[in-house]
């Protein structure tokens, strides 16, 4: 917020050195304006990054369930192999047994489909938000760098940093317009 605070603070000195000009005036309103794209666009990439950790975390959680179960499938397996290769006295226990083991293969070997399904889903989630995130990215860097070379007008009163800052913030709205196209 600091670094908002600082490039406000900044325009807003720009702004009342042009209204000592008013052939500024146009381009100290859009300043401002470019500015509050700025922060809107600023706030947008950092909660589409918080959501795309948080969504990596909640797929590795899953990921780790899946494991999980996966080794629990694989001991009730080799329990049930070795019954298989043992002599028992007791033939109805060892058949009890076997099938226990079995139905706790079928539960477990479930859960680990789900658990599967989520991650996946999850995971595409993160590559969702991270497309988003990407291009709010680009239109951070592309608004501000318009910021910046529309304040070259105003040191310079060269009209052309400022047609050249307003094509760059094009660019980067149309950035950040296009991050509520991805799918």
């Amino acid at each position: 917020m600091t670094k908002i605070s600082n490039e406000s603070h900044e325009i807003a000195e720009r702004i009342k050195e042009a209204q000592h000009d008013s052939k500024l005036t146009p381009v100290a309103l859009s300043m401002s304006v470019v500015a509050v794209i700025v922060a809107l666009v600023s706030l947008l990439a950092h909660r589409a990054h918080t959501k795309e950790v948080l969504l990596q975390d909640q797929a590795g959680d899953q990921w780790a369930y899946f494991e999980s179960e996966k080794s629990t499938v694989l001991g009730f397996q080799t329990s049930a192999d070795l019954l298989d290769a043992i002599e028992a006295k007791d033939r109805p226990r060892l058949k009890s047994l076997k099938d226990q083991y079995q139905q706790q293969m079928q539960t477990h070997e479930a859960n680990e489909k789900t658990y599967e399904s989520k991650a996946k889903e999850l995971e595409a989630g993160v590559m969702y938000e991270e497309h988003v995130a990407d291009r709010l990215d680009l239109a951070e860097v592309c608004l501000e760098a318009a910021l910046v070379i529309m304040s070259v007008t105003l040191l310079t009163r060269r009209r052309l940093y400022w047609k050249f800052g307003l094509v760059l913030g094009s660019v980067g709205l149309a950035a950040a317009l296009s991050s509520f196209l991805v799918r």
